[in-house]
């Protein structure tokens, strides 16, 4: 009887994907805007079960910071010391002058997509 109830309890505690995406939709735009920005939902949205909570999180950033971006190759490139956010043009130029190959169309968007590309 003690398996099922674990079983049970295990399956409740798994995340349903489906139930987060329908419930992400049920959010406002501006909801939907906050909890892309932040990886989650706004405080105290409900999302399949889960109640989210503000965390304590140390903001990073300062003259020094540094972006850093995933190659193809495996290698990692940097937009520089206090760059967070380049061109697209900017980056390509980056990559050529350090001999690397440019960067593919859905790269870029994903890049874009993440607030590194502008």
């Amino acid at each position: 009887m003690a398996s099922k109830e674990n079983k049970a309890t295990e399956k409740s505690l798994r995340r349903d994907p489906a139930a987060a995406q329908r419930a992400f939709l049920q959010l406002s735009p501006e909801e939907q805007a906050a909890a892309a920005r932040s990886g989650g939902p706004p405080v105290g949205v409900d999302i399949t079960g889960t109640k989210w909570e503000a965390k304590e999180c140390e903001e990073i950033g300062g003259p020094d910071v540094e972006s850093f971006i995933e190659l193809s190759d495996g290698t990692y490139h940097s937009l520089g010391a206090g760059v967070l956010r380049v061109t697209e043009d900017e980056l390509q130029k980056q990559l050529k002058a350090n001999g690397k190959p440019a960067l593919s169309d859905s790269k870029i968007a994903q890049l874009r997509e993440d607030g590194f590309v502008g």
